[in-house]
């Protein structure tokens, strides 16, 4: 009998708690994501023998006033600083390839690393994109005596120049916008020397880093 009196106890019991126990065990969700990180990166390829060390603007040789005396304009780049070699620049060969090799679109800008001061101070750059087969007629199809790109966040075209010179020097100004994962973008340049005006700069070489940066 007693055993039948604690059976019915329990059975009160679990009657009782099991619905409790029930619905203690509610749903529960975890949200799980997977992250792969954007990786803005490229690599630069040089056209003829050019280089990142190996990147000559030579007066001798410019189209425009090729002489001597610190002034000069449409100014190739050469692989040295006598021009002997094949100059880099031209309607089929641009000297500068950018490849975007990570997984997502980024946006190029280019400035120098240290300023134009002192004798440096005439140096001029002119950048503009090339045409997918080289920089344009002559390798100057973006020339421009005024480059028309200004704003810091306005690309260059294969028609059209950005100029960088003592005042904007140190200031990133954008060369490619949107470049897509695997897609490669040309660039074209003239080393120009105060071309036209000013007392051009002095006999000797003038080295100065350009930076390329993906944004």
């Amino acid at each position: 009998m007693m055993k039948i009196k604690n059976l019915l106890v329990l059975a009160v019991l679990a009657a009782i708690f099991l619905p409790i126990i029930a619905l203690a065990a509610s749903n529960a969700t975890t949200t799980m994501t997977w992250v792969v990180p954007a990786n803005k990166s490229f690599t630069v390829t040089y056209g003829s023998t050019c280089s990142q060390t190996a990147f000559y603007f030579v007066e001798s040789t410019c189209g425009f006033d090729s002489d001597v005396d610190g002034n000069g304009a449409r100014c190739l780049p050469y692989p040295d600083s006598e021009a002997a070699g094949t100059v880099c620049q031209s309607a089929s060969v641009a000297p500068i390839l950018i490849t975007n090799n990570g997984n997502t679109s980024f946006n190029l800008d280019g400035n120098f690393t240290s300023a134009f001061t002192g004798v440096d101070t005439n140096l001029l750059l002119k950048v503009w994109m090339g045409t997918g087969g080289g920089c344009g007629t002559s390798g100057l199809g973006g020339w421009a005596e005024s480059c028309t790109v200004t704003v810091a966040t306005n690309p260059v075209t294969s028609t059209t120049c950005r100029n960088y010179n003592a005042l904007n020097d140190l200031n990133a100004g954008r060369l490619t916008t949107s470049l897509a994962a695997n897609d490669s973008n040309q660039l074209c340049f003239s080393g120009d020397f105060n071309a036209g005006f000013g007392n051009g700069i002095s006999q000797g070489s003038h080295a100065k880093d350009f930076n390329l940066t993906a944004t």
